[in-house]
């Protein structure tokens, strides 16, 4: 991703779900990838997970891997994984805490449920996931 010039609006990474679904050794199918949201993504999850990925932040690296293996240990397939691109969602941001962590929001029937709050905070990852699985 190249360096917005003065004036331009920042974008989310083109290449966010090649480098997550490369990594993590994800079906592309798997998690649905946006560059570029604003808070009316929510509106669109009905059972899932919000994750915020700063692709430069090492700690969003880790709090991704850390919701990846809750989603594997869980089998989580009954719920969607919505992956944005902070880059390209400074408007998100009213709806959702960011400290460039990898913040996470679980969601059910378009509103948000629970976050992972600020900072790098993977131990609420399994409960919250639960949580979110147990509801009818």
């Amino acid at each position: 991703m190249s360096t917005p010039t003065r004036g331009e609006v920042p974008r989310g990474n083109s290449d966010g779900l090649w480098l997550l679904t490369d990594r993590f050794n994800l079906a592309p199918g798997r998690i649905r990838y946006h560059a570029e949201a604003g808070p009316e993504i929510v509106a669109t999850i009905d059972r899932g997970v919000l994750f915020l990925m700063a692709f430069w932040s090492s700690p969003a690296w880790q709090s991704f891997s850390a919701l990846w293996n809750v989603f594997l240990r869980l089998r989580a397939d009954a719920l969607e994984l919505v992956v944005v691109d902070v880059d390209g969602a400074t408007d998100l941001f009213s709806v959702v805490e960011y400290h460039g962590y990898g913040e996470v929001a679980w969601i059910r029937d378009r509103r948000i449920v629970s976050t992972s709050g600020r900072g790098l905070r993977p131990e609420c990852f399994d409960p919250n996931t639960r949580d979110l699985l147990a509801l009818p």
